[in-house]
């Protein structure tokens, strides 16, 4: 749960069409298996602008403080205590490439401090992603509302603090033992809106995601469970969704 203020202002400075900031709060329980898994609290802080007459600027930084308990099947929870820190900045432009449409480019920058107890999944993740949004009436002339096509791609940089115990991550077969860990992640992808009402459509996405690990990631944060993978070793992995979108 989030919840805080947002101040509005218009033309708070010369190039500046309209700014907004938002200070807001953070509080998260999460349960499972009928007990507490962990909970979060925290705080942020979000501002937007219109610079430029049409560049689109929104920058948010976030901390966030987390706590697990333990539990029989999973008695290493508590390792993952600890704290993010999240900052996001994303620029988005309208541009006109098709005639008789509405397009939009976007850019988007992140940086997250991942703090745990355990060292090992202690990390500092960079990303960058961009996407072309263009919006457009329905080809087949079956429905009354325009369609809305995403093209996006992205990278993901993954440094970890310390070698993992799960694995061996060593490139010589000869020689077994734990290596730095360092996550790199391609993801590209589609998605495709088609409305049939005006708060309802039918949204379609692909993506794939191409994987370079030193060893294979925990699927969560609170299990031991997971193999090991040599470094270098590459993963592909694609997604699909189909699914309708209901009025509230």
């Amino acid at each position: 749960m989030t919840a805080g203020p947002r101040f509005n202002f218009l033309a708070p400075f010369e190039g500046i069409k309209t700014s907004s900031v938002k200070p807001y709060a953070i509080l998260n329980e999460v349960g499972l298996g009928e007990k507490q898994y962990f909970y979060t609290y925290g705080g942020g802080i979000e501002g937007t602008a219109l610079v430029w007459d049409d560049i689109t600027v929104k920058a948010n930084f976030e901390i966030r403080e987390k706590r697990f308990s333990n539990a029989p099947d999973r008695p290493l929870s508590t390792g993952f205590d600890g704290d993010d820190k999240l900052v996001t900045i994303q620029f988005s432009k309208p541009i006109f490439l098709i005639p008789n449409t509405q397009s939009q480019l976007g850019l988007e920058f992140d940086f997250v401090d991942q703090s745990t107890r355990l060292s090992f999944y202690s990390n500092k993740t960079y990303g960058i992603a961009a996407n072309y949004r263009v919006r457009y009436e329905d080809p087949t002339g079956t429905l009354p509302f325009p369609w809305e096509t995403t093209l996006f791609g992205g990278r993901l940089w993954s440094n970890y603090a310390s070698p993992d115990p799960c694995c061996n991550t060593s490139p010589d077969p000869a020689n077994p033992g734990a290596s730095d860990r360092f996550d790199r992640r391609w993801r590209f992808g589609i998605s495709q809106i088609s409305r049939s009402r005006p708060i309802s459509g039918l949204p379609c996405s692909f993506s794939a995601t191409s994987y370079r690990p030193t060893c294979r990631s925990m699927p969560t944060p609170a299990t031991r469970s997971w193999s090991g993978r040599r470094s270098g070793s590459r993963s592909h992995r694609f997604t699909g969704t189909f699914v309708e979108l209901k009025p509230a």
